[in-house]
């Protein structure tokens, strides 16, 4: 019985180190376009291959090991977004200026930070300004950044955000548009300088 359990488990490890060599690239790109922070980028990939190891365990069959994994990876981003939401971390009143705080302690613009006109045209085709784009949303503090990554980077729909992050709609919509304030004068400082 003892052997037949070894055997079960030295397939286990053989099935999770080829899973690892095989898709940890491509698992942690998708994760990097979502997560621009390596190192979290990277703690997040190995939980999906945790998860992966204890739900295959589970499961009997896996049709598309990819997909499955990928599925996981999803999940643990939304999961990522949700705790950085519930949980953020404090910042000093120096680096929330540093990272875009435009207003007031009445919510009202600072008026060196309020934003002028400008016409963008097609700027998403552009990759330095994408990569400018994503600076932005990682500058955003972390209740905007989740919710600005969930709406329109994960493309969920706003009620359920409201429900996973367990917000009232008035709340998630105030989160929205200062989150989009903030994009914005933080693109118009450093992409129409």
């Amino acid at each position: 019985m003892v052997k037949a359990e070894n055997t079960a488990q030295n397939i286990e490890n053989i099935q999770i180190t080829d899973w690892v060599k095989t898709y940890t690239k491509p698992l942690l790109a998708y994760t990097m376009t979502k997560i621009s922070h390596r190192e979290t980028a990277e703690d997040i990939v190995q939980l999906v291959f945790e998860n992966a190891l204890v739900a295959s365990r589970k499961q009997k069959e896996i049709s598309s090991v990819k997909g499955w994994l990928f599925s996981i990876l999803k999940n643990k981003i939304a999961d990522h977004f949700r705790d950085q939401y519930r949980h953020p971390s404090h910042q000093s009143l120096e680096e929330l200026n540093e990272t875009g705080d435009f207003f007031d302690g009445n919510g009202n613009w600072k008026p060196e930070s309020r934003p002028g006109q400008t016409d963008t045209g097609h700027l998403l085709d552009d990759p330095e300004f994408t990569n400018i784009l994503q600076r932005c949303i990682n500058a955003l503090p972390p209740r905007m950044n989740a919710v600005v990554q969930l709406k329109y980077i994960d493309d969920r729909e706003s009620t359920l955000i409201i429900d996973e992050l367990g917000l009232s709609a008035n709340n998630f919509w105030q989160l929205m548009h200062r989150a989009k304030l903030q994009l914005r004068q933080c693109i118009e400082k450093h992409w129409f300088k």
